[in-house]
């Protein structure tokens, strides 16, 4: 005989709403029932939040229950079976029978499963024929409660008040069960008789719990991961809500085919991050795609490496490779790898590509357009193979020919903030609000926290570390005040309630605006007395100042939550904000002698950004001009090139004289000449040329180069003879330097020839093309494409 546990009372609760059966029914006001019903209880409730059966069957697999609750409905189709309507991940109907449903209860039987459902108590008149809840109890299910017939709300509300406030208080079934059907003759006498109770001889006398049992709250389990490579945070335990959402996502990217994804919408805090990573889990024979903030051509083709990496793509990474700008990247792929594997794009925080939305102007950057109206334009051509998701504080638009791409391709989910049962739900999360001794300012800090889940997280923590004078001035300071500036002045108020060696390890973190490795941290820390420092990050991670990715043991990584970063850096001394600016430098320096994958754009960027700051100019310009711009022109990244390479001019307050600065000229200048823009790169190209001059000498190869492409500018102009003067000063220095018989000296023939032919003279135009491709041939052979294209222009002459 089963002994009553010493314990308070445990429940799970699952409801059941389908969008296809009517009437539908309101299951988050059920769960607000179920949790007002027991709100003063000695009772611990799980609330199941698909409605699904592999739902239950996910709960049950690692919790053991008192009392199993299911709320829905229910019926008995016309052989006489009964069954419970359920619902599939996309929220439709699924009939499911009692075997079904004991198959998971066996996983964790409870001792008592509450089916409340009309009719589940209902025996059909077929001579045979048995109620659900007879079945189960046939099943060995030792008791089962349901309804004979429809019941009304007010009814199921009253009967699960009086059951579960006897159960918890130590009662046996049997009695909790007369005096529930007592109280409904006495305040609803037409549903008292429907209330039916099922046994398989199993003692009903014995209590489910103890007397005397205390309410103590339950706290639902909170764990936090990343998406794979990525700075996404995702929850993998204590997700909450988000039913309809989920459902209405899923069947989007399932069958929709006239959308290619999602754009999840709303507020910081809301959870739009966590709820993507649940259509992650759902989508999980997908490879990931990850772009975290902002998007460009550098960010995209790194995501997109490293996603065709993971999935072993080999036609993928074969087609990165290829010298084409990304748009013509994407469309590539739409017709090949995007096609034949699955795919999910996840384009996170992408108000980062916003940089006017806080003045009110929701306009997405020029880097950004081309890949997303790319994406958004060939996407549908992987017959939903390929799928984007996109997370953002704010809707936009992306007008094409006249029609809307983000309204007419994303399927726009918003969430909002948490009410009701979801916001109760959140609490139960919060250990020290939802155990705060004053019932008063208990109720002050759910409000404050507006049912934003971030916002609530973070007040959580800052209770834990303020004195309750304290808290009442910061209820006063938020009161009336938007979320964000709430969410900062939470986290300020966190960081001032510690000490100073906390402080300033936070503060000088926060130099770093991407996740770093240790190396990073232990850099900024040095001196201060911040050798300790990992403990100092283990606090702030759990006090929500600091975010670490631990998804690889090898590859840990932290960085400071962006809610606060620039701020708090910027609370710190400018000269030691210039030494930690100097120590960052030196980490991606590091990161990037270290790179076994070749370049690495996005920490080259970083590296410029940090020695810019520093002060260290000619740091900055050696990387721009010797790497970054060179790997941006040669991937077809214009935009990003440009952008970068002005940002680094107008940091330079005095003209520079290297060799290094004439090199980033250079770059500057064949990267206007790509772009069609070839005056602006002849003011570059002599910038470097005079430079050049100075640093070599004027019978130099560099020089001879830089020449040249002062020559081909002035050729794109449609200026030949003015090319040909620059072209033969090319040509005397590099026959001087490697003598008449060399691949160089055949190149710079083959221009001069090119623009005799354009200035209609064949005569000179052959003999140059004749000498260039003896050379060629000479040196490469006839098949080498260098002898092959002067072999073309030779038969054109």
């Amino acid at each position: 005989m089963p002994e009553p546990e010493n314990r308070p009372l445990k429940i799970l609760f699952m409801a059941c709403s389908p969008h296809d059966v009517y009437p539908v029914l309101e299951f988050e006001k059920e769960e607000d029932t179920i949790f007002e019903v027991t709100r003063d209880l000695p009772v611990e409730i799980d609330v199941e939040d698909t409605g699904s059966l592999e739902g239950l069957g996910e709960w049950l697999a690692t919790n053991k229950y008192d009392v199993v609750h299911i709320t829905g409905h229910a019926d008995i189709d016309k052989e006489g079976n009964p069954f419970f309507w359920m619902e599939d991940e996309e929220g439709l109907s699924v009939q499911v029978t009692p075997l079904q449903l004991w198959e998971k209860l066996r996983l964790n039987m409870p001792r008592l499963v509450f089916l409340s459902g009309c009719r589940t108590g209902e025996a059909p008149e077929h001579v045979a024929a048995l109620s659900f809840a007879h079945h189960l109890v046939a099943g060995h299910v030792s008791t089962v409660i349901g309804w004979g017939l429809p019941v009304s709300d007010t009814g199921a509300r009253c009967a699960a008040k009086t059951l579960y406030f006897d159960l918890s208080r130590g009662e046996d079934i049997l009695n909790a069960v007369l005096r529930t059907r007592s109280e409904l003759f006495k305040h609803y006498p037409g549903d008292w008789s429907l209330l039916r109770l099922f046994s398989d001889g199993t003692p009903l006398d014995v209590p489910l719990v103890q007397r005397g049992q205390k309410k103590r709250p339950k706290l639902r389990a909170l764990q936090y991961a990343y998406l794979v490579n990525s700075q996404v945070k995702v929850l993998e335990r204590g997700f909450i809500g988000r039913r309809r959402q989920i459902q209405q996502g899923l069947r989007c990217l399932r069958k929709d085919t006239n959308k290619v994804g999602l754009l999840l919408h709303g507020t910081g805090g809301l959870g739009k991050s966590c709820l993507a990573g649940k259509f992650c889990e759902r989508l999980k024979d997908h490879v990931l795609i990850i772009v975290h903030g902002k998007l460009n051509a550098v960010t995209f083709r790194e995501a997109l490496k490293d996603g065709f990496i993971r999935a072993r793509d080999d036609e993928g990474l074969k087609i990165l490779e290829e010298h084409e700008e990304i748009p013509y990247i994407i469309r590539w792929l739409c017709s090949s790898s995007f096609q034949n594997r699955p795919y999910l794009i996840v384009l996170d925080d992408f108000e980062k590509n916003m940089p006017e939305a806080e003045e009110g102007v929701i306009e997405i950057s020029p880097e950004a357009v081309p890949i997303l109206e790319t994406l958004l334009r060939y996407l549908p051509y992987t017959d939903k193979m390929t799928q984007l998701i996109i997370t953002s504080r704010y809707t936009f638009t992306l007008t094409s020919g006249g029609v809307d791409l983000v309204r007419e391709r994303l399927e726009h989910i918003g969430l909002t903030s948490f009410r009701d049962a979801d916001e109760r739900k959140k609490v139960s999360q919060l250990e020290h609000i939802a155990s705060y001794p004053v019932p008063e300012i208990k109720q002050q800090l759910i409000e404050a926290g507006r049912g934003n889940p971030g916002l609530m997280e973070a007040l959580n923590a800052l209770v834990e570390e303020m004195k309750d004078a304290e808290i009442d001035t910061l209820l006063c300071e938020a009161k009336g005040k938007q979320e964000e500036f709430v969410q900062e002045l939470v986290l300020r108020k966190l960081l001032e309630t510690q000490q100073e060696t906390f402080q300033t390890f936070l503060r000088r973190s926060a130099v770093y605006r991407l996740p770093v490795q240790k190396e990073g941290i232990e850099l900024v820390c040095e001196g201060d007395g911040l050798k300790d420092w990992e403990s100092e990050a283990e606090k702030a991670v759990r006090l929500g100042l600091m975010e670490v990715n631990r998804t690889r043991s090898d590859y840990v990584r932290y960085w400071v939550t962006p809610l606060i970063r620039e701020d708090i850096f910027g609370d710190l001394p400018e000269e030691e904000r210039r030494q930690l600016h100097q120590a960052a430098v030196s980490y991606y320096q590091s990161i990037l002698s270290a790179s076994r994958y070749g370049y690495d754009p996005v920490s080259g960027a970083e590296l410029i950004e940090h020695a810019l700051e520093a002060g260290l100019d000619d740091i900055a310009i050696e990387e721009g001009g010797s790497r970054f711009l060179p790997y941006l022109r040669n991937t077809l990244a214009y935009k990003e090139a440009l952008a970068q390479g002005h940002n680094i001019l107008s940091h330079i307050s005095e003209p520079k004289k290297g060799a290094q600065f004439a090199k980033f000229a250079f770059e500057l200048g064949w990267i206007h000449h790509d772009m069609g823009d070839a005056r602006q790169a002849i003011s570059y190209y002599e910038q470097a040329l005079s430079i050049d001059k100075a640093v070599y000498g004027d019978r130099h190869p560099t020089v001879a180069a830089m020449l040249n492409n002062i020559g081909g500018a002035w050729y794109a102009l449609g200026n030949a003879k003015k090319a040909i003067t620059y072209y033969e000063q090319a040509l005397s220095i590099d026959k001087a330097v490697y003598g008449d018989r060399h691949p160089t000296v055949a190149t710079r023939l083959n221009n001069i020839g090119s623009a005799w032919y354009a200035l209609g003279d064949s005569q000179r135009a052959k003999e140059c093309f004749q000498q260039a491709y003896d050379i060629f041939r000479e040196f490469y052979g006839d098949e080498h494409p260098s002898t092959r294209t002067v072999k073309e222009w030779l038969n054109r002459v």
